[in-house]
C-alpha cells in the first residue's frame, strides 16, 4: 500500500469513528425522548403538531442516523392517518424503536447477524461495489411480489424473488430521485437465471444484482400447503429481523370470498384479511371464485396479493 492510499484508508476510518459516534449520540437522544413519550403516554400523539415530530426526525438526520429518522416519519404519519388501529400500532412502533435503541451499542462490539440488521435499521449501509465483489448466489429467480414507496425526494422499489433452488426470498432494491420511477432490476414476473450478490443482514436479504444470464416465462412455483405452514415459517424471520414489517408469503388452494372483508382462505378453512385494491380485483377476475396458488406481501394485518397461479401452472403477477 503507497503513502496516498495508507492517508486515504486513515481518512475512511476515521470517518466511520467520527460517523458512529455521532449515531450513539443520537441513539442516546432517541432513548432519552422514548422514555419522555412512555411517561405521558400515547393518548396525547395526535395533539402534537409536526414541528414537534420534525425537531426529533431532525436530531436522527443530524446524527446520520437517517434509519431511525425514517421510523419516526414513519411513525408521525401513521399516527396522523387515525386509523383504527392506531394506539397498538404506535406502540408497536414506539417498542421497536426501544428495543433498537438498547441493541444498538452491541452491534458496534459484534459483528453476527443481529448486528448487521440492527446497523442496518440505523441507517449504515454497504456500498453495493463492495457487496458485487463478494460471493454471488447463482439461482433461477422469480421475482413475484413489489412494493414502490415515495417518501418526496426518493422513491423506492422493492422486488421480492423467490430462487427456484435455494427456495428462499430475496429483495432487491432500486431508488429514483426527482420524480422519475425506479426501473426494476429483473423482469417482474419472469424466470430469470442470475447471480445475485447478498447483503449482510437476516432473510429475506437484501441483494445486488450482478450478471444476468437470460429469462423466460416462469414455471411452477413451490408454495406451502396452507396458512399455517406458511406462518409457521415466519418465525425464524421475525426473531432474526423483529423490525421487517413486510413478508413475503405464499399459500396454495386458496379462494377469496367477500362478506364484511374480502379474506383469502385455504383448504383447511384458514383465512388472512385480504387487502382490497386493484390486485384483488384482478385477482377475483382471474379465478372466477375457483382456487387458486397465491403470494402476496403479509404486514401482520393484511395480506396485499402479489401474484397468483392456477395449481401446477406458471404465476401470474398481478400487483
Amino acid at each position: 500500500m503507497d503513502a496516498g492510499e495508507q492517508r486515504r484508508s486513515r481518512a475512511r476510518a476515521k470517518s466511520g469513528r467520527d460517523r458512529a459516534d455521532a449515531v450513539r449520540g443520537g441513539v442516546a437522544g432517541l432513548r432519552e425522548w422514548l422514555l419522555d413519550l412512555a411517561d405521558g403516554g400515547i393518548a396525547g400523539l395526535p395533539g402534537r403538531d409536526g414541528a414537534w415530530w420534525q425537531a426529533i426526525a431532525a436530531r436522527m438526520v443530524d446524527a446520520q442516523a437517517r434509519g431511525l429518522a425514517s421510523a419516526i416519519t414513519e411513525l408521525s404519519g401513521l399516527v396522523a392517518a387515525a386509523g383504527p388501529r392506531w394506539a397498538e400500532e404506535a406502540a408497536d412502533r414506539i417498542g421497536g424503536l426501544y428495543l433498537l435503541c438498547q441493541l444498538a451499542e452491541r452491534a458496534w462490539r459484534t459483528d453476527d447477524e443481529l448486528a448487521a440488521v440492527v446497523r442496518g435499521r440505523l441507517g449504515f449501509t454497504v456500498p453495493e461495489a463492495e457487496v458485487l465483489a463478494g460471493d454471488g448466489w447463482r439461482d433461477r429467480w422469480v421475482p413475484l411480489l413489489r412494493v414502490e414507496e415515495d417518501d418526496g425526494p426518493v422513491r423506492t422499489l422493492r422486488q421480492f424473488a423467490v430462487g427456484r433452488e435455494r427456495g428462499e426470498w430475496v429483495v432487491v432494491v432500486r431508488h429514483a430521485v426527482g420524480g422519475a420511477r425506479p426501473a426494476a432490476a429483473l423482469p417482474h414476473g419472469s424466470e430469470t437465471d442470475a447471480v445475485l450478490h447478498p447483503y449482510p443482514g437476516a432473510t429475506p436479504r437484501r441483494v445486488a444484482v450482478g450478471e444476468v444470464i437470460d429469462s423466460a416465462p416462469p414455471g411452477p412455483v413451490a408454495v406451502p400447503a396452507d396458512w399455517r405452514a406458511a406462518m409457521a415459517g415466519l418465525t425464524e424471520v421475525l426473531l432474526a429481523d423483529p423490525w421487517r414489517r413486510l413478508h413475503p408469503v405464499g399459500c396454495a388452494g386458496l379462494r377469496l370470498t367477500l362478506g364484511d372483508a374480502p379474506v383469502a382462505v385455504d383448504r383447511a378453512g384458514a383465512a388472512l384479511p385480504v387487502r382490497a385494491d386493484r390486485a384483488f380485483e384482478l385477482t377475483l377476475a382471474l379465478t372466477g371464485g375457483r382456487r387458486f396458488d397465491g403470494w402476496g406481501l403479509w404486514d401482520g394485518r393484511t395480506l396485499r396479493l402479489g401474484a397468483v397461479a392456477e395449481p401446477g401452472s406458471g404465476p401470474q403477477v398481478v400487483g
